[in-house]
């Protein structure tokens, strides 16, 4: 049965680890340790299994961008991000912004010009690593200047 164990825990890590690099952030290594007390032998294995992370998206709900360093931008926070793609709309539903990737923050600006204190919408297509289609979230966040 230990010998099951340790070949099944081995092909898992191998199957994750040739499937993602050890540089992606999305990915977990967890160190899996099995002891076994036989007769005043202690008898020990170990191996290393990776997980991918699930999608989980988190979306605040209002901003300021007037420069004093906290809440300047809007963006989702998220682990296990794979695709991402963010749409803003202003209340006569014109795109205000668009960005495909997550780390590029929304500063209350179209086109040069400062957006007017308001709601928008936002819609947000997203794909995690172990997903097989994409997620869609849509919401208001609040633009306080």
């Amino acid at each position: 049965m230990k010998t099951f164990i340790t070949l099944l825990l081995t092909l898992i890590a191998s199957s994750f680890l040739s499937q993602k690099n050890g540089t992606n952030k999305n990915v977990e290594a967890y160190r899996i340790v099995a002891h076994m007390n036989s007769n005043n032998f202690i008898e020990s294995v170990s191996n290393v299994v990776t997980a991918v992370k699930r999608l989980h998206i988190q979306v605040p709900n209002a901003f300021s961008p007037d420069g004093d360093g906290v809440n300047d931008g809007f963006t989702a926070i998220s682990d296990g991000v794979e695709e991402f793609s963010m749409d803003i709309y202003n209340r006569w539903g014109e795109v205000v912004y668009h960005a495909e990737n997550i780390e590029e923050p929304w500063t209350g600006q179209h086109k040069g010009n400062d957006c007017q204190q308001d709601a928008y919408v936002y819609v947000i297509h997203a794909k995690g690593l172990e997903d097989a289609s994409y997620t869609t979230l849509k919401g208001t966040v609040s633009l306080i200047r």
